[in-house]
């Protein structure tokens, strides 16, 4: 009963955590969204680099608790909107942060402690 009582604990500890991370990446892509429906290029380099940087810095930590698959993909679409930030296709790149989010969401809900996650 211990022994449950301590994975339980874990899968909750588990959860914030990565909400925490999440949120703090999906706040820092709604501001590089936002520079890039201002057009700002200053702003959008600089968002950029905050994100790319932050997910380098985090992405390794969420490795060790969270699906491998689900990050790849995240990594992927970072890759993509780098890409097509580098080449101002800035509608693409819209395209590919909301996709990020989306990515980022299915973190959350894959890893909410509910009664199939920790049986």
């Amino acid at each position: 009963m211990i022994l449950l009582v301590i994975i339980v604990v874990l899968l909750f500890c588990n959860y914030f955590y990565i909400e925490k991370r999440c949120n703090e990446l999906t706040n820092r892509l709604d501001t590089l969204e936002k520079s890039i429906i201002d057009f700002d290029d200053e702003k959008i380099s600089k968002n950029l680099e905050d994100v790319e940087s932050y997910w380098q810095d985090k992405k390794d930590m969420l490795l060790a608790f969270s699906n491998h698959k689900c990050l790849d993909d995240i990594s992927q679409t970072f890759l993509k909107i780098s890409a097509k930030i580098d080449t101002q296709r800035y509608g693409e790149a819209l395209e590919q942060i909301r996709l990020a989010k989306l990515h980022i969401t299915d973190i959350l809900t894959n890893e909410i402690p509910s009664f199939e996650n920790i049986f």
